[in-house]
């Protein structure tokens, strides 16, 4: 539970109904929009959030194998320089890729916490500096996605200058918000009652 509050709302219910993943649903994770920050669908943030989920090392989550299944990607242009982990704190993965001698910083991970690195945001191909209109753009457009029943992560990005090999948590700065990519455990098409009455 993420806000206190909300617990006061669990007290005064009548009827509690949850679903034990696999239930109702497919037990399958399904990446089902790779979109820009306005909602149009966006391959480099599918590429960008390809490159993150195949090169990061650490436990794959469902998230990842999703991404992995979409759709195969070429990235054989791209080298592995180096990745700052997953932790619960940052809420968010990095990996550092180089391709024509371009070396670029690329994060995924959840919106908030991608969002508190972003310094500009990429609109229609062109960076622009981030400002309170397109930070609660972004914002809404989290909830929205959420709403309706997504799960929800933030792709943001950096190119880099240096050469350096090894990277920490403190490169994670002045980046771009690229979109968003979101996943849902579809329902089963065809429910079958395991109880009788």
């Amino acid at each position: 539970m993420k806000r206190l509050s909300s617990i006061q709302n669990f007290g005064s219910m009548d009827v509690l109904c949850t679903d034990k993943t696999g239930t109702l649903t497919e037990n399958t994770i399904k990446l089902v929009l790779h979109v820009d920050m306005e909602g149009n669908d966006n391959e480099k943030v599918l590429r960008y959030s390809f490159l993150n989920s195949y090169h990061q090392t650490g436990l794959k989550s469902p998230l990842d194998e999703a991404i992995l299944k979409h759709e195969e990607i070429d990235i054989k242009d791209y080298q592995k320089i180096d990745e700052i982990p997953f932790d619960f704190t940052r809420r968010r993965v990095s990996v550092v890729v180089a391709r024509e001698n371009k070396r670029s910083l690329i994060s995924k991970g959840a919106p908030e916490e991608i969002l508190k690195v972003c310094t500009s945001c990429d609109v229609g191909g062109s960076v622009v500096q981030m400002d309170s209109e397109l930070h609660e753009k972004i914002g809404k457009n989290t909830n929205d996605l959420s709403s309706e029943g997504f799960r929800v992560l933030g792709v943001a990005y950096r190119n880099l200058t240096e050469d350096k090999q090894v990277h920490s948590v403190n490169d994670e700065i002045g980046m771009v918000f690229l979109g968003f990519v979101a996943f849902i455990d579809p329902q089963r098409k065809r429910l079958e009652s395991r109880c009788s009455f």
